[in-house]
Order: structure tokens, then C-alpha cells, then sequence
């Protein structure tokens, strides 16, 4: 198959052009297209798409495609470059020309395609096949859950002569989308998960809903379906061409694939199947009814594709529910761990390098990769490629383990560090993790390595404890936030007090990676910590102190300003040191009466700092005291006329412009008329939103968690806990958890006033919290037993009501979590 070059990309968006082409590459190889900036890893051959959105416009970031090596552009608005040497096709809709490309890209391949949509189980249910049938097939795969109107193209553009079966993902949240995606996938066969409230608000009703996503099946030969969806949206189905064969399976007896509950037990189902003349048992590992939905659906597939049930059978006992997620944590030695090792396939490391480039930054990248199994494609190919992979990602050192990879070292040679071990025992025997020091390691392997050994060799081994952080649910709140904005509007996000509880350094990359505008923190110390781990994006310092004055200035870190002995100690060092122009923020005291220039000050403020030339104002700012009570909006609304009068005063003294800012998380949502050029996000980011308006929509990002060191059998009248406060009234069982007041648990949740959750149920606190631990009465959970996690909280409703038994609010619940505690993150595959 012919690649791609820039004159066969010009004959598919030819039609769609609005201006004269530029090709001064017409031979040029395209093999990447990309939407951002952040994830160039072949430069020469990328094809750089410039999308506007709402408030992200892809034609910003020409200049830093260009600087990295980008020599392809489709722009959709009018070219200003001087670029000499670039291909540029200007085109009405940079989507579209997206989506055209990726489809004409897609009619080249004649093999089985897989489509999947549903409400839920898109991504579980494409990665079970994946499992199931690598044996079989070299397959290609949406990466993450790509499903989107720009993720579809993408993942369909990875589409490569030597695969075999490809599963895509195809995601929808108003009508007129799916048709698009349609043109793109081709799916010769389908699978419909569920239909659920998912995006229910961009469609009239359900029925309507499933209409827009039976269209992704227009062509197809094949779609597989839960039966009880037509019996539930029976005119729904009424478009579907009637060449598509209905495969449906369901309890019903008009279902094609039919199945029947046997036996029901701790470690799963078994199952009675019968389809066609064929009947025959299942066990699934799994009790929840998602989980077998989403195995059926899988196993209806593999009966489509003639797998004999004996096979099925032995594969499915051996799916697992998939973490689904990539943990970055805290290494021994100033090192990151990148845990990724649940899958290991092309794919797959193309996703996690992609993470690894994002939180490395100027550290060194090393990667730890086993032998890939099963991919279909002969060695030669597959290390070549993942050579490749390597080297535009800029690892450093590569850890290689496993036969084959040993064998084909010299596919390696321009990364400038490469040990092979035959075996994992081999390396950690080596020595060689334990040399390994401030350095972002990306651990990738086959299950059958057991990189899980690696993980614990280099893993900082801290308190049992776990605070998890869902970098991709920190992500999603984020651009909920955003989408309330203008587009001008910027965002300086609050990682101070150890990120609310959840870790300085890698919320600070994420926010790198999202673009923020700004950082801010309480104490010069972790503006200093930020820099340190290669943070760039501008911070301003809330509480400065006088004597890290000359640490602020040596790692460009930006003072708040609040009253004259800050201002004038700061600026008497700013001139001895013979700066100029330094940028600091101006705290203005509004009504908060905490702290802040005062009303009388403002005008004499401005006119000293327009008469100096050492210090910069780069903004001017109020804290509102009660943007998330309605009884005092009005105090608000003053707030914010007494604030546009200081903005008057500074914009008549001083001759350059600065940025305004002053609503917090609820300020952004209930004051939206007052964003003026910045906003402050806080604890929003997070999932919590103190004016309840958008609490709908934004997700808690952490889940505090520990496990259950012993259980113990006591009688009536026994006491448990320091103090004997605890008296048992009568037989019960008693679980010690490793959490206790040192962590943030605090001692006043003692004696029935907390709870925390074992296997989904509320149990309560019983005895007097302890330093280091607790007791709690699992009485009713005789399930529970030593080593089981225990939640303390995992969502927003768990976090308010351990706040409201403290008297407390959820912002000094997060920051309060001690920092022994050991904190997890991770995104979702």
C-alpha cells in the first residue's frame, strides 16, 4: 500500500479548499496527523491540523509546530506565516478536512471493522476483544476512548497494512453527529452496548437517541445488540437497512444468542448459552450485571466470527475487569513511576508515551518494555517501529526484558541508552534499577513479566494510605469550568496547600499540558518546588516572605503585594539586585478585611508604582468573601464596584495594561458578568462546587481509601479504644483500618460520629480514633476480611457528609490529608 504523501493528501482536500494551495513539499511522507502541539512525535512527516474552538484555536500554535519541526498545515483560517517551506491548505472546516482525509484513508482497508457505540461499555467492551482475539489478529484500536468527532479520525488513521481487524469507538452527544462518524469508521460489523442517560439532554428523547446511533450501522453486515433494547424502542429500529443481520442476545427467547443464569456465586456466573444449533456453558468472573452485558456482547462477537464455544469458554474465564488506568507515582530516589503495565501492545505504548513526553518534561525519560506478544506483525517490523516510537518520544534509556527484544537490540541504536535482561528476576538481579535517579520511568509490560516486581523495587514504599487522583477527571472539570468562560478569558489555577490535599507537581503538569495561565501558591517554597520539577507556566506566590525574597526572584516566581511593608521590603531588594520591570500582583482589600491594600491607599498605590521602573504590575485583584451565599450578594456586587474603582485608579496611573481578577471557583459561576481579563480556580477543579450551580457536572477527582490491618471477634462488655470510650453491647466484629488523626482522619469522627465503607456499605467509627489507626464494626459485612480496601470517601457526597460531621467544609478535609499519605495518580485508558 502506497504511503500517504503531500500530493495524495491534495487530491482528498482539494474540494474542500478556499484559497490557493501551498506545496513546496509535494513528495513529502505524511504518516501523523495531529490537533496539538503537545503530542508531535514525528515532526517531518505530521500533518498538523489547526482546529478553532471555543476556547482553544489551533491557528496559536503554528509558529510552535513550525519551531518543532512541522512542515504540514491545514489552517482553516487565512495564512500570515513567512514560513518558506511548508505545505498549507487553507480549508473551510479543519473538522471536516480531518474527518475527509481519515475516511479516505479508511476505503483503502478491506478488513473486518468493528464498530462500538452505546451509552456505556464502549471501551471495556473494546478491550475485551482486544484480549480475546490477539491470538488470532494484528489489530488496531481507538486508543483510550478516542470517539469523538476529532478522536475518531485519529484513531482510524492508525489503520496500517498489516492489520487484520480494527475496533473502533463512536461517541455522540447531540443528533447529526453519528453520520459523520459513519463516513469514517465503515463498520462491517457492529456492536450496540446500552442505551442509558448519558447525554441524554442533546436529544428529545431516547428513542430519538438510539435512532442517531443506529445510524453508525447504515452499512454494516452485522450488529450485535441486547434484545431487550428493541422491545423497549421498537420504532427506533424501524431505519436500519434490512440488509444488516440482527444479531441480539438476551434472556428472551426471540433472542438470537440466548442465555440463562445457572448459578451465581462470589467469583462469578455461570452461564447456559445457546446459539444457533449450538448450546453450551460459560463461567464469566464477574457478578455485576455491566460487566456481563459488556462479556456478552464480546462473546456474541466471537460467535459471528465462527470461534468454536470451547475457545470462548476458556478465553472468557480469563478477562478481568481492566484497571483501565495509567498510576503515576512517587519512586525511590527523586524518581516517577509511570505504571502502565496492565497491556502491552503498539497501541497502547503510543498512548503512554504520550503521557510520558507530557509529565517528564526536561527530565529523563526512561522506558521499561517487555517482549509485546501476540501483535501479528513479524520482529523485524514491530522493533522497528517501536524504535521509532522511542526515539520521537526522546527517551533516554531504554530497559528492555524478554527474548525478542534482546534479540533485535540493534533496532535501538539511536537511543542513547539500551540494557537487555532475558528475564525480570535477570534485572532486578542486575542492579541497575537501583542506580536509577531523577528520572520519569515508564514501566510497559506483557502480564506474564510480572512487572508488578518492578513496580514494587521502585516504588517509594509509604503509608498504606492511598489518596488517588483521577488526572482525567481533573482534566474534565477543568474544561467544564472553561466552557463558562469568554474566550479571552484567562485561568490562574490554586494548587496551593499541597493541590488541596492531592499533590503540587502533578496537578501542576497537568495543568502545563491544558495550557493554564497561571499557577498560583501559598508559600514561596512550592513555587520553588514547581520550578525544580521543570514547571514553567508563570506562579504567583500568595504569601511571600520577606526572607525567601531572594529564592522568589532567583526561580522567576511573581509576589502577591498586599500592604507597604511588603512592597517596600520586596522593591528595595528588586533594586539592589538591578531588576527591572519585575512582575508582581496587587492584593486589593475590598470587604474581605483579611489581606490587602486598603480604599484610602489605592490611588497614592498606583501613582508610586507608575513612578518607579523596578517593579511591574502584571495584575490587580480582590478576594470575595461570599461569592457562594446568595444572602450576601449584595455585599458582593459591592465588592466588585469598590474593585473596578481601584482598576480605574491603576489604569489612570500606570502605562501599560494588566489583568484584572477577582472570582474564585463560585464567583466564576454565579458573578459570570464580573471574569473581567482572569479567574481564580480552586476548589472546583477538584469536583466540589461551593455555589452548587454546575455540581452536576464536574466529578470528585480523588478517593481517600486505606485497608483493613485485622479483624477481631469480641463479646459483650469488652472495650475497644484508648479511654475504654467504646463498651460492646453485645457479640461483634471489629476491623482495625491504618488510618488515624496523623493522616487527617481526625480524632473527632471518634465514637459513631464517622463512617467509612467496606464492600459498599457504611460502617461505623467505634472506639476513639488512634494516631496511626482506627476501629470500625463490620458487623454487618461478613464478607470483610484483613487486607480489604476500605473507602473513606470517593465521591462528592461521601466528602460533604464527612465535612458536615465534622462542622467543617470539604476544602479542609482535602488540604488536611497528611503528607505520609501516599498519593496515587492516574488516568483512564
Amino acid at each position: 500500500m502506497e504511503e500517504w504523501t503531500a500530493a495524495r493528501v491534495h487530491t482528498v482536500l482539494e474540494s474542500l479548499l478556499t484559497a490557493s494551495p501551498r506545496l513546496a513539499l509535494p513528495q513529502a511522507i505524511i504518516r501523523q496527523l495531529l490537533t496539538d502541539t503537545r503530542s508531535i512525535q514525528k515532526a517531518a512527516h505530521t500533518l498538523f491540523f489547526a482546529i478553532p474552538g471555543k476556547h482553544y484555536d489551533g491557528h496559536r500554535f503554528i509558529a510552535e509546530a513550525y519551531e518543532k519541526g512541522v512542515r504540514h498545515f491545514v489552517v482553516q483560517k487565512e495564512w500570515h506565516h513567512d514560513f518558506p517551506d511548508v505545505n498549507v491548505w487553507q480549508v473551510k472546516n479543519t473538522v471536516e478536512a480531518l474527518q475527509a482525509l481519515a475516511a479516505a484513508h479508511r476505503s483503502r482497508f478491506h478488513i473486518p471493522v468493528v464498530g462500538i457505540t452505546g451509552s456505556n461499555g464502549k471501551t471495556i467492551v473494546k478491550e475485551w476483544l482486544f484480549m480475546l482475539l490477539a491470538q488470532e489478529y494484528s489489530i488496531v484500536r481507538s486508543p483510550k476512548s478516542f470517539n469523538s468527532q476529532i478522536g475518531v479520525p485519529l484513531s482510524v488513521w492508525q489503520m496500517r497494512p498489516y492489520h487484520q481487524l480494527a475496533l473502533f469507538e463512536a461517541g455522540i452527544s447531540q443528533s447529526g453527529e453519528m453520520e459523520r462518524l459513519e463516513r469514517i469508521i465503515r463498520p462491517t460489523v457492529g456492536i450496540l452496548t446500552n442505551i442509558g442517560a448519558a447525554h441524554d439532554s442533546g436529544f428529545p428523547n431516547r428513542t430519538t437517541k438510539l435512532q442517531e446511533k443506529l445510524k453508525l450501522f447504515t452499512h454494516a453486515r452485522c450488529l450485535i445488540y441486547p434484545s431487550k433494547l428493541k422491545e423497549l424502542y421498537p420504532e427506533a429500529w424501524e431505519q436500519l437497512p434490512a440488509h444488516v443481520y440482527h444479531l441480539s442476545w438476551g434472556t428472551h427467547p426471540s433472542a438470537v444468542m440466548q442465555y440463562k443464569v445457572l448459578e451465581e456465586h462470589k467469583e462469578g456466573v455461570r452461564l447456559a448459552v445457546r446459539y444457533q444449533a449450538q448450546s453450551f456453558h460459560l463461567h464469566l468472573p464477574f457478578i455485576d450485571e455491566a460487566s456481563i452485558e459488556n462479556a456478552l456482547s464480546a462473546v456474541a462477537f466471537m460467535l459471528y466470527m465462527d470461534y468454536h464455544p470451547e475457545v470462548i469458554a476458556a478465553r472468557v474465564q480469563r478477562l478481568r475487569p481492566l484497571s483501565m488506568r495509567m498510576e503515576v507515582k512517587q519512586g525511590v530516589r527523586h524518581n516517577v513511576l509511570i505504571d502502565d503495565s496492565y497491556s502491552n501492545d503498539v497501541e497502547s505504548l503510543h498512548v503512554a508515551l504520550s503521557v510520558l513526553q507530557h509529565q517528564a518534561q526536561e527530565r529523563r525519560k526512561v522506558v521499561v518494555l517487555s517482549d509485546m506478544l501476540e501483535t501479528g506483525l513479524p520482529h523485524s517490523v514491530l522493533y522497528h517501529r517501536i524504535a521509532e516510537m522511542l526515539e520521537a518520544a526522546g527517551v533516554y534509556t531504554l530497559i528492555g526484558v524478554g527474548e525478542n527484544i534482546c534479540l533485535h537490540r540493534s533496532f535501538f541504536s539511536a537511543i542513547p541508552e539500551v540494557h537487555c535482561f532475558p528475564s525480570t528476576s535477570t534485572l532486578l538481579e542486575s542492579g541497575l534499577l537501583d542506580r536509577l535517579h531523577h528520572s520519569h520511568i515508564l514501566i510497559k509490560g506483557a502480564r506474564k513479566f510480572a512487572f508488578e516486581q518492578l513496580v514494587r523495587h521502585l516504588e517509594q514504599h509509604l503509608h498504606r494510605t492511598l489518596l488517588e487522583v483521577n488526572l482525567d477527571t481533573l482534566m474534565h472539570n477543568y474544561h467544564c469550568v472553561r466552557r463558562r468562560l469568554h474566550p479571552a478569558t484567562k485561568i490562574m489555577v490554586m494548587v496551593k496547600a499541597f493541590g488541596y490535599g492531592s499533590g503540587i507537581e502533578e496537578v501542576a503538569r497537568m495543568l502545563s499540558f491544558l495550557r493554564a495561565d497561571y499557577l498560583a501558591v501559598a508559600y514561596t517554597d512550592e513555587g520553588v518546588r514547581l520550578r525544580e520539577q521543570g514547571i514553567t507556566l508563570p506562579i504567583m506566590v500568595m504569601n511571600p516572605e520577606a526572607d525567601a525574597f531572594e529564592a522568589l526572584i532567583e526561580h522567576r516566581l511573581e509576589p502577591e503585594l498586599y500592604n507597604h511593608r511588603v512592597l517596600s521590603s520586596f522593591q528595595t531588594l528588586v533594586e539592589m539586585r538591578g531588576e527591572s520591570a519585575y512582575p508582581v500582583h496587587i492584593k486589593i482589600d475590598t470587604g474581605m478585611r483579611r489581606l490587602g491594600f486598603e480604599q484610602n491607599e489605592w490611588k497614592a498605590l498606583a501613582q508610586h508604582l507608575a513612578q518607579q521602573q523596578h517593579l511591574k504590575v502584571e495584575s490587580v485583584f480582590t478576594h470575595l468573601a461570599a461569592a457562594d451565599e446568595p444572602a450576601h450578594d449584595s455585599f458582593t456586587r459591592h465588592q466588585l464596584q469598590l474593585f473596578e474603582e481601584a482598576c480605574l485608579y491603576f489604569r489612570e496611573a500606570l502605562h501599560y495594561p494588566f489583568l484584572r481578577h477577582a472570582l474564585n471557583s463560585a464567583g466564576i459561576l454565579r458573578f459570570p458578568e464580573a471574569q473581567y481579563d482572569m479567574v481564580r480556580l480552586g476548589i472546583a477543579l477538584y469536583g466540589i462546587d461551593p455555589s452548587q450551580l454546575l455540581q452536576e457536572e464536574l466529578a470528585l477527582a480523588v478517593r481517600l481509601s486505606t485497608n483493613i490491618a485485622q479483624i477481631k471477634h469480641i463479646q459483650a462488655g469488652e472495650s475497644v479504644g484508648y479511654g475504654r470510650r467504646f463498651m460492646a453491647e453485645k457479640p461483634m466484629h471489629i476491623a482495625t483500618i491504618n488510618i488515624g488523626y496523623a493522616d487527617g482522619f481526625r480524632r473527632a469522627l471518634s465514637n459513631g460520629r464517622g463512617v467509612v465503607y467496606v464492600h459498599g456499605k457504611a460502617v461505623p467509627v467505634v472506639g476513639n480514633v488512634c494516631m496511626d489507626m482506627c476501629m470500625i464494626d463490620v458487623s454487618e459485612v461478613p464478607e470483610a476480611k484483613e487486607g480489604d480496601r476500605v473507602i473513606i470517601f470517593e465521591n462528592v457526597e461521601q466528602l460533604k457528609e464527612l465535612s458536615q460531621r465534622l462542622g467543617t467544609i470539604p476544602y479542609e478535609i482535602l488540604t488536611g490529608i497528611g503528607s505520609r499519605v501516599k498519593r496515587v495518580f492516574y488516568t483512564d485508558a
